[in-house]
This record gives C-alpha cells, structure tokens and sequence, in this order.
C-alpha cells in the first residue's frame, strides 16, 4: 500500500493559521458592567467604530450602576476629571472626540444626565447612544 505525502500538510496549516488571524476581530474595550441596550424604533448605523471613546452605564455584581470608561471603572462622581485626564492622556484635541455611550436601559436618566454635563464641561460635544432596532 502506498503512503500518503504529508509534505504540503504544514503549508496547509500555516495557511489557516494565518487566515484565522486576519479574520478574527478582538474586541478593543469589553464592558466589565452588565447592561441591557434599549430598543428604538428606528436606528442609524454609525460608520466607523475604532475611534470612539465607550461609555459603559450598567450594574456591577452588587446591582450598583457604575461607569466604565473605555476599560476602566472610574468615579461617577468625579466624571468630569477623568474624563479631562483620558483626554490630556491621548493627546488628542477635544474638539476629536467622540462618545459612544452603552447604558443599560434600567439605568435612571440622572446618571445619563450627569455625564453628559460631565462631557459637556471636559469640552466633548460629540456623543452617541447605543440601542438596538425593534423588531416588526
């Protein structure tokens, strides 16, 4: 019985590897907080993704909202100067950037009410609120 050549087995598997890596996406900021995104009647699709700042409003284990700047948890209290930090971080202009905002839709509209004073005052004027279309 002849044997089978396993000679192009390794080309094989170096191309799939390398597939696989090129079409996987990682995720760049995962939300720490458990939120449920409200339900619209009619949506619109924002364009590009990666150059957002995210805004997470859910609860943490103890069923406290909380809020989650891009990967950290930071302050409710104190939005407005770690907001101005991240910004003085990055390097960017204020004038740049934009918010994407992911809250829970049990969230009470003070908390989304007081960050976006607190993006008003670090002098973001561009903000987004995350939902999910209706079903009809």
């Amino acid at each position: 019985m002849p044997e089978i050549s396993t000679a192009s087995l390794p080309d094989i598997i170096f191309m799939l590897l390398f597939f696989f890596m090129v079409v996987t996406v990682l995720k760049k900021n995962p939300a720490k907080l458990q939120y449920t995104i409200p339900e619209v009647a009619q949506n619109e699709k924002l364009d590009k993704e990666e150059d957002y700042a995210y805004l997470y409003i859910g609860k943490n284990k103890n069923n406290d909202y909380q809020v989650q700047l891009n990967n950290r948890i930071i302050s409710y209290n104190k939005i407005e100067e770690e907001l101005v930090s991240f910004i003085n971080s990055s390097g960017k202009d204020k004038s740049e950037y934009e918010v994407l905002l992911k809250a829970d839709k049990g969230v009470p509209m003070k908390y989304v009410r007081n960050i976006k004073l607190g993006l008003r005052k670090a002098g973001i004027r561009k903000m987004y609120y995350s939902s999910t279309e209706t079903n009809k």
